[in-house]
Order: C-alpha cells, then sequence, then structure tokens
C-alpha cells in the first residue's frame, strides 16, 4: 500500500509486481503521507541495512527485495513532490559505529542514499528522482563530492542505466 497509494495506479499495474507500479503520483496522498511521517518509519529500514555491516551487495534475495520495495515505496512518496523532495534531503541521520558509513556522527538522508547506490539499484532510482528537476536540491546537495563519487562508481562498475541516469538528473533541469 505504502508504494500504490500515492500515485494513479492504471489498469496497466493491475497484477503487476509491486516494484513496477510507475503511475503518476497524487499531490494531496504524498502530502498526507509525509506529515504523517511515514518517511521517518521508512527510511530507516533501508539504513539500517547499510550500517548493519551487511554486504549490500551479498543480501538475501528477501532482504534485497524488502529493501528495494522500502525505497520505491520511498520514491513514490517524494516523486515530483518539491516539499517532500526537500523534506527527504533535509532529514539527517545518525551515523553507524561500523560499516559503510562510520566515522560520521550523522549524515543527511540523502548522503546515506548515496552511499547504497553502487550496490543496490532502487538507491540510485530513488536518488535519481529526488534530484531531478529540483534546482534547490541540486545546488544545495549536489557538489563535486557527489559527481566524483559518481564518476569513481563508473570507472569501478562500468557505466550502468542508474549512474547516467543520475548524471542526467543533476546536468539538466527543468528542460535546461
Amino acid at each position: 500500500r505504502a508504494i500504490s497509494y500515492p500515485v494513479i495506479v492504471g489498469k496497466d499495474d493491475a497484477g503487476s509486481d509491486a516494484i513496477d507500479i510507475d503511475g503518476p503520483p497524487l499531490l494531496p496522498i504524498q502530502e498526507a503521507m509525509r506529515e504523517l511521517k511515514l518517511l521517518d518509519a521508512l527510511f530507516p529500514m533501508v539504513h539500517t541495512v547499510a550500517t548493519s555491516g551487511l554486504d549490500l551487495d551479498g543480501l538475501t534475495p528477501q532482504m534485497s527485495r524488502i529493501h528495494s520495495l522500502v525505497y520505491k515505496a520511498i520514491m513514490n512518496t517524494v516523486h515530483d513532490n518539491r516539499r517532500s523532495e526537500i523534506y527527504f534531503a533535509s532529514r539527517r541521520v545518525a551515523g553507524a559505529s561500523r560499516g559503510a558509513l562510520s566515522g560520521h556522527e550523522s549524515i543527511s538522508w540523502l548522503a546515506a542514499t548515496i552511499k547504497q547506490v553502487a550496490a543496490r539499484p532502487m538507491a540510485a532510482k530513488t536518488l535519481t528522482s529526488i534530484l531531478s528537476n529540483n534546482v534547490q536540491l541540486l545546488d544545495e546537495y549536489v557538489g563535486s563530492e557527489t559527481v566524483d563519487k559518481f564518476i569513481e562508481l563508473i570507472k569501478d562498475q562500468g557505466p550502468h542505466q542508474r549512474f547516467m541516469a543520475f548524471f542526467r538528473a543533476i546536468c539538466s533541469c527543468g528542460g535546461r
């Protein structure tokens, strides 16, 4: 329900896997979900997995699916909703005592998502959705460090579609 409720579900979505639901957003529902703090319940689910010491590339199929579904719910809750995108970007989570995010007292949800992009395709899609066409977030949160991170990912893993989609999202905003 967290995936399908904030978007218009069409006939083409009937019987589809929840991960494939891609209808246009329903702004009032997204607003209510943000105000009810659904994002505050969802994000720790993906962040805890990333900071638990588990290898994000080696999650069991069930854990991998749950992780992807949670990111899909986050993405549908914020997609094309500037207030929700800004809310997501402005939130912070405590850093980890071990694992991929160690050494930080707190880290933004955006930065925590960036750190998961190499291993988790839905993290990349969510990040791209949040940043695309949002000049305020691009100016405030995407700097040379973020771009350098993605350049390293492309050098290490090749030009995956999710990395290239991210570059399109940060290089063009509002058709410019």
